[in-house]
């Protein structure tokens, strides 16, 4: 990912430093005066414009990511759920009906006797 890094050298750049003379030299001190307040005064954007506009962007993406999900997911239909077929089954039905029903009599038991 990450190209070989070059050795560090603890010489001067020549090509940077004559850049940087370039410049930073005026043949007059007002002249470079001049230069700097102008760029210092030239219409830079003010960095909640930039935001803003990243906001903007960034938000316009969030719904459409949104709004794909959420038509990715309301397209997958879950498989029905059966819950009649494990009761009716013939081994579930074995374990909840006893093979020989009990006497009425042990079931209807008469008011008074308790």
């Amino acid at each position: 990912m990450k190209g070989r890094s070059m050795p560090f050298d603890h010489r001067p750049d020549s090509v940077l430093g004559t850049a940087l003379g370039q410049a930073l030299s005026a043949d007059d001190h007002s002249t470079f005066v001049a230069r700097v307040m102008g760029a210092v005064a030239a219409p830079h954007p003010h960095h909640w414009d930039i935001l803003a506009c990243w906001a903007r962007r960034a938000a316009a993406a969030v719904l459409v990511v949104t709004f794909a999900a959420g038509w990715l997911v309301s397209a997958v239909q879950p498989a029905p759920v059966d819950l009649v077929a494990p009761v009716t089954d013939p081994s579930a039905r074995a374990l909840v009906t006893p093979v020989t029903p009990p006497h009425p009599s042990v079931l209807l038991v008469p008011e008074g006797v308790r």
